[in-house]
């Protein structure tokens, strides 16, 4: 055979793998051809169900010819608010309930649909669906806010100069434009708001970083970051600003723990609440060695002068952590926003304001990072407890429903109870320990009994994996944000093969429910499992 004939033994390697990959390929699209038919087939089944529904209820006025294109989108979107530039800023969406479909913030409900608000900024932790996002306008201008300047590529300086004149002082050159003093934190707020994502990247100078004092991620040597902690490092080192707002039980706090053990200097950890979660920040930090727990200080978004001794003291801290930075935009506290710091942190599961100013939240922390409720449940990170709401007559009632409760195995329960004097009647009557504003040891109190009654000093930031059953006798009006968090202390429960799931029971009246019900959107917002139960 002559060199010609002779074939190289890797060529022919590479035509069995070639022939392989073929086979593969044609074996895959048999599969995919099948899967179509079944959809088809499931789609056609959808049709003849709903036909034959309305015809059974004798629903005359349907029209069965619009059943493909309901199914194709089962949804209606429409503008619903404007800004001052006449821009559309929020659009509410209108989605049947038998749809299981999420998106933005649930904003009311009938019995037969869900009506969703969507903002801009939303789409950074809020789960807005693919086929939605390329229905809202975006902003076509590349903005990136650093150093008091306003920076925009050169062709976009006069398009950016006249949307936000109002927040700037003069142009700097091609490019660049200054702000106004005072001006930069709303100017920030006004581009998320627009649709942007203004954060210019700030790399952590890796002189103030450290290795760990222990093995472990967040001072526990068995620990390892999960993907998204080890992203939302990698972001970290990028900006040297972010905001985290994942759900409660998804690690938010230990992240802020990895971060005041692996940087160097001043730490300022500014808590929410009335002091529970200033305890249990300081407990978390016993574990990193003296001389490191020294750099870290834990106060309270109002603990204005102590804030104020320790900004004097350091002139400039490593990093801030804001906890529960919701709470940052208010007028009260917003001025912490200003603190001299390299780097900052906020953290946050419910990223909501009564007052509308969600833009604020990230704009006074960073760049913003956020993943859906439902990917945490599917991973196995956290599980959803079971809602009951109990609907009664009148007040005297709920300690009926109480009363039959704590006469059942709860496990590990909380109490929650605004009203100060009905939740110290509930302690005494039941020989309870009554946790509130004047508790001291307040952690510590919750950790050692296995039932206890606690004010809404317990609402935020409470990580204590061994309660079981949340119970509300009494409870802030409407608001949202309360009700999610009271939800949120059962997410860090420390998840077991064949559990029970956690129960979270709230006693409602009549009258409260019609006047409150509202609060309640924030367990169907996030996916979770409400039951009704009527009684008395």
């Amino acid at each position: 055979m002559s060199k010609k004939q002779r074939q190289d033994p890797s060529d022919i390697d590479m035509f069995h793998q070639l022939d392989e990959v073929t086979k593969q390929i044609n074996e895959a699209q048999d599969k995919l051809k099948a899967f179509e038919e079944i959809l088809r087939a499931r789609r056609t089944d959808l049709e003849r169900t709903l036909a034959d529904k309305a015809d059974a209820v004798r629903w005359s006025r349907f029209r069965p010819e619009f059943l493909p294109a309901f199914i194709e989108e089962p949804y209606i979107i429409e503008p619903y608010r404007f800004g001052k530039g006449g821009d559309v800023i929020e659009w509410r969406v209108y989605i049947p309930k038998m749809v299981e479909f999420q998106v933005g913030r649930l904003e009311r409900a009938t019995h037969s649909y869900n009506v969703w608000t969507v903002n801009q900024y939303m789409r950074w932790f809020a789960e807005i669906p693919e086929e939605l996002e390329g229905r809202f306008p975006q902003i076509e201008i590349e903005l990136q806010v650093s150093d008091g300047l306003l920076m925009t590529d050169p062709s976009q300086t006069d398009q950016a100069w006249g949307k936000y004149r109002k927040f700037l002082l003069k142009r700097e050159g091609p490019g660049a434009i200054k702000i106004k003093k005072g001006s930069e934190w709303e100017l920030i707020a006004q581009i998320l708001e627009d649709g942007g994502l203004p954060f210019a990247p700030m790399e952590v100078n890796p002189d103030d970083i450290r290795g760990r004092s222990k093995k472990g991620f967040a001072l526990h040597e068995k620990w390892e970051m999960r993907d998204y902690q080890t992203d939302a490092w990698n972001t970290f080192l990028e900006y040297g600003a972010i905001g985290i707002y994942w759900p409660f039980g998804g690690g938010k706090s230990q992240f802020g723990l990895e971060l005041c053990d692996r940087l160097k200097g001043p730490k300022l950890i500014i808590a929410g609440g009335s002091g529970a979660l200033r305890e249990q920040w300081q407990k978390r930090l016993e574990a990193m060695p003296p001389a490191r727990r020294k750099e870290c200080h834990v106060v309270l978004y109002q603990s204005r002068s102590e804030i104020d001794r320790l900004t004097k003291q350091y002139k400039q801290f490593t990093l801030i952590i804001f906890d529960e930075s919701a709470h940052l935009p208010a007028k009260t506290f917003m001025r912490l926003s200003t603190i001299p710091t390299l780097y900052r942190l906020g953290l946050t599961g419910s990223p909501y304001r009564e007052d509308g100013h969600i833009n604020y939240i990230m704009a006074l922390t960073g760049y913003p990072l956020g993943l859906a409720w439902s990917q945490f449940v599917v991973s196995g990170i956290i599980t959803l407890a079971q809602v009951q709401v109990h609907v009664v007559k009148k007040q005297r009632h709920k300690l009926y429903i109480l009363d039959q409760l704590l006469k059942r195995d709860l496990g590990k329960t909380i109490i929650f109870c605004d009203s100060l004097d009905l939740g110290d009647s509930v302690a005494q009557k039941y020989s309870l320990e009554w946790v509130h504003g004047a508790t001291k040891n307040r952690i510590e109190t919750i950790e050692r009994n296995e039932r206890v009654v606690v004010s809404r000093v317990g609402d935020e930031g409470l990580s204590i994996p061994e309660i079981d059953t949340v119970i509300e006798i009494d409870f802030l009006g409407g608001s949202r944000a309360q009700a999610l968090q009271r939800a949120g202390r059962l997410q860090h429960r420390a998840i077991q093969p064949d559990q029970e799931p956690a129960v979270h029971h709230i006693l409602m009246t009549e009258e409260e429910l019609e006047k409150y019900g509202k609060r309640l959107l924030a367990y169907y917002d996030k996916g979770f499992k409400v039951d009704f139960l009527y009684g008395m």
